[in-house]
C-alpha cells in the first residue's frame, strides 16, 4: 500500500501510524513485564513494530512509528540506567529505527519510480498505439477519395471507420434540418436506407452541432429519459460515438460507430483520431463531387467537340482525307476549332475550317452553328463559293453572343481531279501546299468584321504537281520551339517543320506532326488545334 507523504500536499494513510502505535505499545507492555524479572530488557521487540509498518507504509508513517519506539526505548532506558549494557541497546534500538525508516524511504523511492517508469511506458505504449492506428488511417484514405460516387464514399466511409476502431457496426447519416437520413451502413442490418431519426440521438446539443466535437456514450451511464437509451437498447448498442462530417465548417452528416459490448471511455488521441478521420470523408466527398464535376464538363466538352468534326469522312475517288484534332492545356474551357469537309454533286471535295475567338460554351456554340450553317449553304442549288461566306457572315453577325467576338476562317473547294481548287481565307492561317510547303495566298477579314470591311475575294491555285493542301487552326504552331523555350514556334516555323515531315501520303502524317510539337512544346499544346489533308489519291 502507497502512502502518500505529507509535503505533497496529500491524504495521510493512518491505518499503519495507528497499528504501529499499538503494536509500540504492546511491546513497551511486554518489555516491562520481561524486564521486571530479568536484568536485561530485549530491544528487537520494540523494533519488531517499527520494522512491520516500514514494510507496509511510507517513511513519513515509519518514522513516526520509530519516534514512538525511541520514546519507549527512552523511558526503559532511563529506568535501566544501572545496567552495563543499557547504552549499546538503547543506541541499537535507536540505529534499528533510523534504519528502518531509511529503508522505508529508499523502498518508497524505488516504488514511485517503478510507478512514473511504468505510467511513462503506459503513455509510450499508448502513444504508438494510435500512431500506428494513425497510420493505418492514412493508409486507408486513398480507398476514400478513389470512390466512384458519393453514395460510394459513404459505403467505404462506414467500412474503413469499422476497421480502424474496432466497431461492430457504422453508418452514415444525412443531416436534413432537425433529422437525420440514413444513407450507408456496415454491415447492412434491420434499418434500411431512408431511416430518419432525430439528430438528438445521434448527436448530443443538436443546436450547437456546428461547433461540437465527436461524442461518446455508454448506455450504462444514461439517464432513464435519455432519447438515446431506447435506441440504444433496440438496437442491442452498449456504447456509441458519432462525429460530425463538415463541409465548409458547415455539418453535412454524421459519421456514427456501436459496439454490442460495453467499453471503457477512450482517450482524448482517440476521439480526436476518429474527428480527423470523419473530417477525411469530408474530404473525399469534395474531391469525389469536383472529380465528377470535372468528368462531366469534360465529357459534356467531348460531345461539343465532336460535334464540330464529321462523324464520319465520306469517300472521294481522287482524295485522300485525314482530320485531327488536339485539345490543348485548358482542356475544360471549350475551345471553337472546327472543320467539315464532304463531298460536292460533281464529286469534288468541299471543305471548311475555322476557329471562333476565345474559350467558353458561347464559342462553342458559335462554332456548332457557323458549320451547321455552311452545310445549309452547300445544299442550296446554284450556290457560289461567295454565297457560302456571305451566310457564314450573316450567321455570325446575328448568332455570335458579343460584338466583339470574330470568327476566323477557310473554306473551299477541289474538283474531282484534284487539278485546281478554289478557296476564300477569313482571316485564317493560310492553307499550305504540300510537299513544296508553298503556304497559299490569303486575304478578308475574319468573318464577324464586315459590312465595314470589303467583301472576301475567291482565290483558285492549280495543284499540279503538288499532293494536296494542308489546312490547320493557329493552335498547332501556338506551342514553344522546345523545352522550356519561350520562343513561339509561329507560321513560319511550322511551315518549316512540316517540311521535315514524312510524306503526306502517309497515313500518319498528322498524328506524327502533331506528337512533335507536342515534344517541342515540352507537353500539350496550349490551345486547341486542327488539321484537314486533303491528298491525291495515287494507284496502287
Amino acid at each position: 500500500m502507497t502512502v502518500l507523504r505529507a509535503p505533497r500536499g496529500t491524504r495521510l494513510d493512518y491505518r499503519p501510524l495507528v497499528l504501529g502505535a499499538v503494536g509500540v505499545a504492546a511491546a513497551y507492555a511486554v518489555v516491562v513485564v520481561y524486564g521486571a524479572r530479568s536484568t536485561s530488557f530485549p530491544v528487537a521487540v520494540l523494533l519488531l513494530p517499527v520494522m512491520a509498518v516500514a514494510l507496509w507504509a511510507g517513511p513519513w508513517v515509519t518514522g513516526a512509528v520509530a519516534v514512538l519506539a525511541a520514546a519507549a526505548g527512552t523511558q526503559l532506558f532511563v529506568r535501566s540506567m544501572s545496567q552495563a549494557d543499557a547504552p549499546l541497546r538503547y543506541g541499537a534500538l535507536l540505529v534499528g529505527c533510523a534504519l528502518a525508516t531509511a529503508l522505508s524511504g529508499a523502498r518508497n523511492h524505488r516504488d514511485e519510480v517503478m510507478a512514473e517508469h511504468r505510467a511513462e511506458l503506459l503513455i509510450a505504449r499508448r502513444r504508438e498505439d494510435a500512431e500506428r492506428q494513425t497510420i493505418r488511417m492514412l493508409e486507408r484514405l486513398p480507398e476514400l477519395s478513389g470512390a466512384r460516387s458519393i453514395d460510394d464514399v459513404t459505403h467505404r466511409a462506414c467500412r474503413i471507420a469499422r476497421d480502424l476502431f474496432g466497431a461492430d457496426v457504422a453508418s452514415y447519416w444525412q443531416i436534413d434540418g432537425a433529422d437525420a437520413v440514413l444513407l450507408s451502413r456496415d454491415p447492412a442490418g434491420r434499418l434500411p436506407v431512408g431511416t430518419r431519426m432525430p439528430l438528438a440521438v445521434l448527436h448530443p446539443r443538436p443546436h450547437v452541432l456546428a461547433d461540437s466535437r465527436t461524442s461518446w456514450a455508454r448506455l450504462s451511464r444514461l439517464a432513464e429519459d435519455d432519447p438515446r437509451r431506447d435506441v440504444m437498447e433496440r438496437s442491442g448498442t452498449a456504447a456509441g460515438a458519432s462525429a460530425p462530417v463538415r463541409v465548409d465548417f458547415a455539418t453535412v452528416g454524421i459519421l456514427a460507430l456501436g459496439w454490442a459490448q460495453d467499453r471503457p471511455d477512450p482517450d482524448q488521441a482517440w476521439l480526436a483520431r476518429l474527428e480527423r478521420f470523419a473530417d477525411q470523408t469530408a474530404l473525399a466527398k469534395t474531391v469525389v463531387r469536383r472529380r465528377l464535376a470535372q468528368q462531366e464538363s469534360r465529357d459534356l466538352t467531348d460531345r461539343l467537340q465532336a460535334s464540330f468534326m464529321p462523324a464520319e469522312v465520306e469517300e472521294v475517288p481522287n482524295a485522300l482525307i485525314r482530320l485531327l484534332y488536339r485539345p490543348g492545356l485548358s482542356q475544360m474551357l471549350m475551345g471553337g476549332d472546327f472543320l467539315d469537309v464532304t463531298t460536292t454533286p460533281s464529286g469534288g471535295t468541299a471543305f471548311l475550317i475555322g476557329d471562333v475567338s476565345g474559350h467558353g460554351p458561347e464559342q462553342a456554340a458559335l462554332a456548332a452553328v457557323v458549320r451547321a450553317a455552311w452545310r445549309g449553304a452547300l445544299s442550296v442549288p446554284g450556290a457560289s463559293l461567295k454565297d457560302w461566306v456571305v451566310a457564314l457572315e450573316s450567321v455570325v453577325q446575328d448568332r455570335r453572343p458579343s460584338e466583339g467576338l470574330f470568327v476566323t476562317a477557310v473554306t473551299g473547294c477541289l474538283d474531282a481531279e484534284m487539278e485546281h481548287m478554289d478557296y476564300i481565307g477569313a482571316g485564317h492561317p493560310p492553307p499550305l501546299l504540300l510537299p513544296s510547303c508553298t503556304p497559299l495566298p490569303i486575304g478578308g477579314p475574319p468573318l464577324g468584321f464586315a459590312p465595314l470591311l470589303p467583301s472576301h475575294d475567291v482565290h483558285t491555285v492549280a495543284l499540279g504537281r503538288e499532293a494536296g493542301v494542308l489546312l490547320v487552326t493557329d493552335g498547332l504552331f501556338e506551342g514553344f520551339a522546345e523545352p522550356g523555350s519561350r520562343r513561339r514556334i509561329d507560321y513560319d516555323g511550322f511551315v518549316d517543320l512540316v517540311r521535315k515531315q514524312p510524306r503526306a501520303e502517309d497515313p500518319d502524317f498528322l498524328t506524327q506532326l502533331a506528337d512533335h510539337l507536342e515534344r517541342l512544346n515540352g507537353g500539350p499544346l496550349p490551345d486547341d488545334a486542327a488539321a484537314l489533308l486533303i491528298v491525291r489519291r495515287t494507284e496502287v
